[in-house]
């Protein structure tokens, strides 16, 4: 039962801790990238062959650790905070003879630690550091300051569920070196899996107390190697020996390298999905590559592809898509104000202009060698990465095989190793469910969504609130919810005129010099791509945001205040042709265009922006029922209908209904010829300029026509989509109008 506990409560913090952790640097994504592009040249000599475990490891590596305990515990670091656990750092041997030995920093548990797991954290790269990411951005217990010289605390550290250890390898990597050159002339997945094993035999050996303490690894990006490796090798000694030298219990990997082939196809797909790429793009992608690990050249054509898949995702952040860019590497003379929900894109800076100071480092009893070179997030010394298995398939079945628990959990906004290419490499292992899919809470709030497989693995996913963690609503506040063409340029001219009305005189419309969507801003496009904390205080109330988001990504602000949602979604049928139309339109010349037929499958399989076209609708539907005081869900095809009667349940939701002499003064009429559809079509400003300085913005006014589906969808792909219609909705007591008359 307390190991059960102990379980629930270090994923309770693994799952915090990926809330409010968004970046990871770009130098561990082109450490990752670096190793991708040699394993398909077939010059490189990198072994891609199953993994195994180097022989002749064991117990004579072991040295005396007498009195080195204490001699590692830091009494406190350079502009800590208090703390109330205690933390070590220092070196482990490896190989006397070559001078090799690895940096740790370990901290005990806040409490309960003689009873909590020992938790081995590992970062990827290969070739990046667990101190610089691990420790100091993510799951340790202090944040670095932007003034890189003070730390502040982190509430959702790891060690508030188990005693964390954090570890700098191969040598090379950090403070890990070595006096062999050769050692940073060639790393590998092998060589770095033995040297693991001998430092956790001595550094059990420094910490005894440990020995048979329920023991996990966890790790992430190419730690989905290393942790997977070490964990074999732990297996295969205590075999060997016959007996249980390391206590391994578990192993948690997170958005993890783990089988070439699918985790390759799965990126792609995730950029086409998340509109990052063209659907051209994705489409020669996955025409022209060969995925499959024995590829060691590619066509042209993908290669082409490819390049410009890479110049589509090369200016964000790719390890959180929603992320905003350091855009300044420069430390600040007083710290910047700090949150856990809006992590800082430069902290990456911060860490490194911390743990290069004398001070620091002679805290942490780190650099003792006086190393000719700055400590890096990412190692800049090894030369070479001789081994690199295509698949760690085999040796998860190998610890479910064994009762070693297996925990894959993926971010849903990271996008390099990103939870299609996760999903796809546990459907190669074709596992029986255990638990279906369903969604985990925390206080009330859905935090991701787990899934329990026969043998012992869990793959759970992480929702990222992403850009609008932080965003906070107020009581007066209008947004407007839509999938993409599904009219929303349409409402936004019509939700600005209904509550603007009587503040301009006839014919001086902001709408008449300014298009829609310049007039009520994109959360996702406008305000927060570029800026994770914009200035939306001067805003004056009723301030209005427009977003595609699904209202299960919605900021939990938003549900808790009284705000107002006003969603407008359209027949399936059409908002495919539509947005399939604004597609193509926006694809570069020298990009083919992608066949409709591939379109379609991609729309009816759930392969579209912002998410399934279903499960979009029905979340705002499902609101909407309810608490219809908050949240009106609107039909294009209804407001195509009969527009006036859609103007006065939309003025009277949002509580500044139409007067009788408002009425009578030819308001309602007004509004609805300054937004019918051709007549916002026709304004200069709609046929002219750009949005965004890239689309049109006559690419914004098509058709608006119901029914337009009837010119492009065969018999048999309108049926089929009728049949998804109904059992998508079956229930639900939601309906669409395929075809129907506009208003006089």
């Amino acid at each position: 039962m307390a190991n059960k506990i102990h379980l629930v409560l270090l994923f309770l913090f693994l799952f915090l801790s990926r809330f409010v952790t968004h970046s990871h640097g770009k130098k561990q994504t082109e450490a990752l990238d670096l190793l991708y592009k040699a394993k398909l040249n077939k010059n490189s000599g990198i072994n891609t062959g199953d993994f195994e475990a180097i022989p002749n490891v064991d117990g004579n590596k072991v040295l005396p650790q007498g009195g080195l305990k204490e001699k590692d515990r830091i009494e406190r670091l350079p502009g800590q905070p208090k703390a109330g656990f205690a933390q070590y750092g220092g070196y482990v041997t490896i190989d006397e003879s070559a001078g090799r030995a690895f940096y740790y920093y370990f901290v005990e548990a806040h409490h309960s630690k003689q009873s909590l797991p020992l938790l081995l954290w590992l970062n990827g790269g290969p070739g990046c550091s667990s101190l610089a990411y691990g420790a100091m951005q993510e799951l340790g217990p202090f944040r670095v300051h932007s003034d890189g010289k003070t730390l502040y605390k982190n509430n959702f550290a790891w060690n508030n569920a188990a005693n964390v250890l954090f570890l700098e390898s191969p040598a090379g990597v950090g403070f890990s070196y070595s006096n062999t050159t050769s050692d940073f002339e060639k790393g590998g997945d092998k060589k770095t899996a033995a040297d693991n094993y001998v430092f956790l035999l001595n550094w059990l050996e420094r910490f005894p107390e440990y020995k048979n303490r329920d023991f996990y690894i966890s790790g992430e990006s190419y730690a989905g190697h290393y942790v997977p490796q070490l964990a074999h090798n732990i297996l295969y000694y205590n075999k060997k020996a016959k007996k249980t030298i390391i206590n391994l219990k578990g192993i948690i990997i997170g958005n993890a390298v783990i089988n070439d082939e699918t985790d390759s196809r799965g990126m792609y797909d995730f950029f086409a999905s998340h509109a990052l790429i063209s659907d051209e793009t994705s489409h020669q992608i996955m025409k022209y590559c060969d995925f499959l690990p024995n590829a060691t050249t590619q066509t042209s054509r993908c290669n082409a592809a490819a390049n410009e898949a890479n110049k589509d995702v090369n200016d964000i952040d790719i390890y959180n898509i929603y992320a905003p860019l350091c855009l300044s590497s420069n430390l600040t003379a007083k710290p910047k104000k700090t949150s856990l929900f809006n992590f800082d894109p430069c902290s990456d800076y911060y860490v490194f202009a911390y743990l290069n100071r004398p001070d620091v480092q002679e805290a942490l009893h780190a650099n003792v060698t006086k190393l000719h070179y700055d400590w890096q997030s990412c190692t800049v010394v090894i030369q070479y990465w001789e081994d690199s298995p295509s698949t760690v398939i085999p040796l998860l079945r190998e610890f479910m095989a064994n009762g070693v628990r297996v925990w894959i959990f993926s971010g849903d906004i990271d996008g390099r190793v990103p939870v299609t290419s996760t999903q796809y490499s546990i459907n190669k292992m074709k596992l029986p469910v255990k638990t279906s899919w369903h969604p985990w809470l925390h206080k009330g709030e859905v935090g991701g969504y787990t899934q329990v497989y026969e043998g012992g693995l869990t793959f759970a996913t992480v929702r990222g609130a992403g850009h609008q963690q932080h965003f906070q609503a107020e009581d007066t506040d209008i947004l407007l919810c839509s999938g993409p063409k599904s009219g929303t340029t349409w409402l936004k001219a019509i939700l600005f005129a209904v509550m603007n009305r009587g503040r301009y005189a006839s014919g001086e419309s902001p709408l008449l010099t300014s298009g829609p969507h310049d007039l009520i801003p994109f959360m996702e496009f406008d305000l927060y791509m570029h800026n994770e904390s914009p200035d939306l205080e001067h805003l004056p109330p009723p301030r209005i945001f427009s977003t595609h988001l699904p209202y299960a990504s919605l900021a939990s602000s938003i549900e808790e205040s009284n705000c107002k949602i006003v969603y407008i979604c359209r027949n399936p049928l059409d908002q495919l042709i539509s947005h399939w139309h604004f597609v193509s339109k926006l694809r570069r010349a020298n990009v083919d265009p992608l066949p409709f037929e591939q379109v379609f499958e991609y729309f009816c399989s759930g392969k579209h922006n912002f998410g399934p076209f279903w499960d979009h609708v029905l979340g705002y539907w499902k609101a909407s029922l309810e608490n219809p005081n908050k949240v009106l869900f609107l039909k294009y095809e209804d407001l195509k209908e009969d527009i006036t009667f859609h103007l006065k349940r939309l003025a009277e939701f949002l509580g500044c209904p139409f007067s009788m002499e408002e009425e009578n003064q030819g308001f309602i009429d007004e509004i609805s010829k300054l937004c019918s559809f051709e007549n916002l079509k026709n304004l200069d400003i709609n046929k002219t300029g750009r949005r965004l300085d890239m689309i049109p913005n006559s690419m914004y006014f098509r058709k608006g026509e119901v029914g337009d589906w009837a010119n492009y969808l065969t018999a048999s792909m309108a049926e089929r989509l009728e049949k998804l219609m109904e059992e998508k909705f079956s229930g639900s007591g939601l309906t669409f109008k395929l075809s129907c008359k506009p208003s006089p």
